[in-house]
């Protein structure tokens, strides 16, 4: 009986992406025979099932448990650890993640494991940003499996910690073998920082064109723009950050509008800005006189505007006759302007 249950759940495991029946036989299995030599293999399995459905909570339960079963492992537990690692990388518990493949890397460097291990630790080093140990991880990687150095993401680790150190050219080369939307961006940014504008332009745009739902899309986008006008196209630099501000997300259209508002970096709009709002006040007052006067925020402001509201009411109240009068007298040429653009 034991041996026809054990093959029945890996059968059931096998046969498609819900392992809710493979789930059952298992867990039938640890109850049933919780002395077997195959109890801890069942209960690691209850967690790849749990793994496979992506239910990283679960999992982590199941492969918990394996510790307290019978028939465990030196290769077993490093699996156990290296499938937390992953369902705490998946849960964004990245400091929870480090632990686990530390564990793995230093308990079990003689299993096989441990150049997942390293690869796996990698990866969370690079989320944490923690560049120093992400190349103490690879460097070791590659010196005990020199086949990881093909892999993608590994080129793409190698090319982070070389653009962080300073090495351009290096890491320009490692990119250039990453075609995913990291790669171009961090692409962008390495001939950015080397001078090279309308090649990082370029980088910029084939992730938008080619990766349009990445998370790096709208600072891509922002540094296209940004970027134009380092390369002498200051109209399109303007025009790509007003889109931005128009329809990029919550928090890029709130970075953009602050470009744009900003008069140092963009003094023309500045310029623009308060011109608008010096008509608009000398508009007002030709219009409504002194009743276009706010008090001066202060105590003595406030009651000196109360004391004068009578007659500001009634210059207002005369404001029809005062503009029929700027065709009897006519006004200085500065105030004849403001009274036409009214």
């Amino acid at each position: 009986p034991e041996d026809a249950l054990w093959e029945a759940a890996g059968r059931a495991y096998k046969l498609g992406d819900d392992k809710s029946a493979a789930m059952q036989q298992y867990r039938l299995f640890v109850q049933s025979y919780g002395g077997s030599e195959r109890a801890a293999s069942a209960q690691y399995m209850l967690g790849e099932c749990y793994h496979a459905m992506g239910d990283w909570e679960g999992a982590l339960r199941e492969y918990d448990a394996v510790s307290g079963r019978n028939g465990r492992d030196a290769y077993l537990e490093a699996s156990v650890l290296l499938r937390e690692g992953e369902c705490l990388f998946n849960l964004a518990r990245y400091d929870e993640a480090i632990e686990k493949y530390t564990r793995l890397v230093n308990k079990y460097d003689d299993t096989f494991l441990l150049a997942e291990g390293l690869y796996e630790l990698g990866q969370a080093y690079i989320v944490d940003g923690n560049w120093l140990r992400l190349e103490e991880a690879y460097r070791e990687l590659l010196e005990r499996r020199p086949g990881y150095a093909d892999l993608q993401e590994v080129k793409f680790a190698l090319g982070l910690f070389a653009f962080h150190d300073g090495r351009y050219d290096e890491a320009r080369e490692y990119f250039e073998q990453v075609p995913s939307d990291r790669g171009l961006y961090f692409l962008g940014r390495t001939l950015e920082e080397t001078g090279q504008y309308i090649l990082a332009i370029q980088r910029y745009k084939a992730v938008l064109r080619r990766h349009a739902d990445s998370p790096l899309a709208d600072e891509a986008r922002f540094i296209e723009a940004a970027l134009r006008g380092e390369a002498g196209d200051v109209e399109g630099m303007w025009s790509g950050l007003r889109e931005l501000a128009e329809n990029g997300s919550p928090a890029m259209r709130r970075h953009a509008a602050s470009e744009l508002a900003d008069p140092q970096r963009n003094p023309y709009d500045a310029f623009a800005r308060a011109r608008g709002r010096d008509r608009w006040a000398n508009a007002t007052w030709v219009l409504w006189g002194p009743g276009a006067l706010l008090p001066q925020p202060s105590v003595d402001g406030v009651a000196e505007w109360l004391l004068r509201l009578p007659s500001r009411v009634q210059t207002t109240l005369l404001t029809p006759m005062r503009l029929l009068g700027l065709y009897g007298s006519p006004p200085p040429p500065s105030a004849r302007n403001t009274a036409v653009h009214a």
